[in-house]
Protein backbone atom coordinates (compact mmCIF):
# COMPACT_ATOMS: atom_id res chain seq x y z
CA UNK A 1 0.00 0.00 0.00
CA UNK A 2 3.13 2.58 0.20
CA UNK A 3 3.05 2.94 -3.46
CA UNK A 4 -0.80 4.29 -3.57
CA UNK A 5 -0.62 7.81 -3.59
CA UNK A 6 -4.05 9.83 -2.67
CA UNK A 7 -4.35 13.32 -3.55
CA UNK A 8 -7.05 15.32 -0.75
CA UNK A 9 -8.83 18.22 -2.58
CA UNK A 10 -11.12 19.95 -0.10
CA UNK A 11 -14.07 22.47 -1.67
CA UNK A 12 -16.41 23.26 1.17
CA UNK A 13 -17.15 26.25 1.72
CA UNK A 14 -17.86 26.06 5.07
CA UNK A 15 -21.28 27.72 6.18
CA UNK A 16 -22.72 29.54 9.52
CA UNK A 17 -25.37 27.40 11.87
CA UNK A 18 -26.84 29.43 14.81
CA UNK A 19 -24.33 31.99 14.60
CA UNK A 20 -21.29 29.96 14.15
CA UNK A 21 -19.06 29.29 11.85
CA UNK A 22 -18.21 25.85 10.43
CA UNK A 23 -15.96 24.64 8.00
CA UNK A 24 -15.86 20.76 8.21
CA UNK A 25 -14.06 19.91 5.06
CA UNK A 26 -10.81 22.49 7.16
CA UNK A 27 -11.84 19.95 9.93
CA UNK A 28 -10.93 16.19 7.86
CA UNK A 29 -7.75 17.67 6.17
CA UNK A 30 -6.29 19.07 9.17
CA UNK A 31 -7.18 15.71 11.10
CA UNK A 32 -5.64 13.69 7.72
CA UNK A 33 -2.19 15.78 7.73
CA UNK A 34 -1.85 14.59 11.42
CA UNK A 35 -1.75 10.88 10.24
CA UNK A 36 1.97 9.75 9.62
CA UNK A 37 0.97 6.82 8.58
CA UNK A 38 -0.60 7.58 5.28
CA UNK A 39 1.16 9.20 1.96
CA UNK A 40 -1.58 12.03 1.29
CA UNK A 41 -0.82 14.84 -1.06
CA UNK A 42 -2.89 18.17 -0.34
CA UNK A 43 -4.00 19.99 -3.58
CA UNK A 44 -6.23 23.25 -4.84
CA UNK A 45 -8.96 21.87 -6.54
CA UNK A 46 -8.60 20.79 -10.16
CA UNK A 47 -4.96 20.62 -9.83
CA UNK A 48 -5.05 16.93 -8.07
CA UNK A 49 -6.43 15.78 -11.90
CA UNK A 50 -4.07 17.63 -13.58
CA UNK A 51 -0.83 16.04 -11.53
CA UNK A 52 -1.37 12.39 -11.37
Amino acid sequence: MAHIKVAIVNEDGGTTLLGEELNRGNEVVEALRHINKLSLFFKEPLEGLNHR
